[in-house]
């Protein structure tokens, strides 16, 4: 698992996690003489008895690090590179971290996926669990993808994606259904939700998602997604990175 970021200062910084439970932290100042000259800084940190590192995270603010190994999260402070608390509770394993923005009284939040699809809302400093959020949907719910955008969070599970209203207390959640399309990723560029497999892609309108889900489909032959900024996404087509547009005229 790899998750990668920078700060202003400015600085780079990559984390991996691996097999054997470890993680890996690489940072290089992000300037064209430091890129090309220095070596970065590596730090590794290691908490006895971990398993596979299933998902990472980084905040380059509070510069701490993230890593889900089966059922339990482990926050380290890079700067002092020693571990801070682990995070648990009984649930099938966690496959993803997502960093939320603070809550309007300050707390620093921290969003964690089991592989049941369920979402646990974390308080970062204290570990405590502010909130669960169980999928509102019948049968299976495998996690597949996630990303979120701030205030809305969108998820990926069985044949839906569920998209999370975490500006509301109780967060709200509208499913979409994706049981035609084989979605395999999401993305969340402002208030563009992006769903892509490898035959189309879907652009959603989720300004206002109290009104119908405003739509665009485009059938492509397309290969691995890789991001999604302004409308324009990246995928791998025939061993090349192609830059696709998905701006459209929606019909009111």
């Amino acid at each position: 698992m790899v998750a990668a970021s920078h700060t202003r200062k400015p600085l780079y910084s990559v984390v991996v996690g691996s097999s054997n439970g470890s993680v890996h932290v690489w940072t290089i100042a992000a300037n064209s003489r430091s890129l090309a000259t220095d070596k970065p800084r590596h730090c590794v940190f290691s908490e006895s008895g971990t398993g596979v590192i299933d998902a990472v995270a980084f905040d380059p603010n509070s510069n701490l690090v993230f890593s889900a190994s089966d059922t339990s999260i482990h926050i380290f402070d890079l700067r002092s590179r020693r571990k801070l608390r682990s995070l648990y509770k009984r649930q099938p394993a966690v496959r993803a971290i997502l960093l939320l923005p603070p809550a309007p009284d300050g707390t620093n939040r921290l969003a964690s996926i089991n592989s049941s699809s369920t979402i646990t809302i974390w308080n970062i400093m204290t570990g405590q669990e502010i909130a669960s959020l169980a999928p509102p949907i019948d049968g299976t719910a495998v996690y597949r993808d996630a990303c979120h955008n701030g205030n809305m969070l969108a998820l990926l599970c069985g044949n839906r994606c569920l998209l999370w209203d975490l500006s509301v207390s109780p967060p709200t959640c509208f499913p979409i259904s994706t049981s035609s399309l084989n979605i395999e990723q999401c993305f969340i560029d402002g208030t563009n939700l992006l769903l892509v497999s490898r035959l189309i892609y879907v652009c959603y309108d989720i300004s206002r998602p109290m009104q119908p889900l405003r739509t665009h489909k485009q059938t492509l032959v397309l290969g691995n997604p890789l991001a999604y900024r302004n409308r324009c996404f990246a995928a791998i087509v025939d061993r090349r990175i192609n830059i696709i547009a998905t701006t459209y005229k929606v019909p009111y």
